[in-house]
């Protein structure tokens, strides 16, 4: 996941983190691992209404960094995360924490899943998708999509 953050940086596209969890732990996390820098926003579940499967965090963080909703990507590993993200109107990658057969219902609701989890997930063939899916979004608006500014993931 770390070459994904590498690659979406160097793409100049602004990241924001959405979790569940306390903004005590993830900012602890986010020290240990050294992740920080990678991210313009972070969110926690503490900081909205109501959290996943509601929409409200992934709303936040697309408020945070000042980007319509449409035009961002979650990046998620369980089945409410998913389906937050596509009540949030926004892209979809799922990678289950857990890739045990059968995968939860909710994860075919991801508009690219990497069915066997992390230990399959290949961020060049996820940037590659993206980059397909930008494409595709420009085409059908017929307007220019700024490079690096119209897709963000929330790991």
């Amino acid at each position: 996941m770390k070459k994904f953050l590498h690659i979406l940086q160097e793409n100049k596209v602004p990241l924001a983190l959405v979790s569940g969890s306390s903004p005590d732990i993830i900012e602890e996390i986010l020290s240990v691992t050294r992740l920080s820098p990678f991210f313009d926003a972070v969110v926690s579940s503490e900081n909205v209404k109501k959290g996943k499967p509601e929409p409200d965090v992934f709303l936040e963080a697309a408020r945070q960094l000042a980007i319509r909703p449409e035009h961002c990507l979650v990046v998620e590993d369980s089945p409410y995360g998913v389906e937050a993200a596509k009540r949030a109107g926004m892209y979809c990658v799922a990678i289950p924490y857990l890739a045990e057969k059968p995968l939860p219902d909710g994860f075919q609701k991801a508009d690219y899943l990497v069915k066997e989890g992390m230990r399959c997930f290949s961020a060049e063939k996820t940037f590659a998708w993206l980059r397909q899916i930008a494409i595709l979004h420009e085409k059908s608006k017929g307007t220019p999509l700024e490079q690096g500014s119209s897709f963000n993931t929330f790991p």
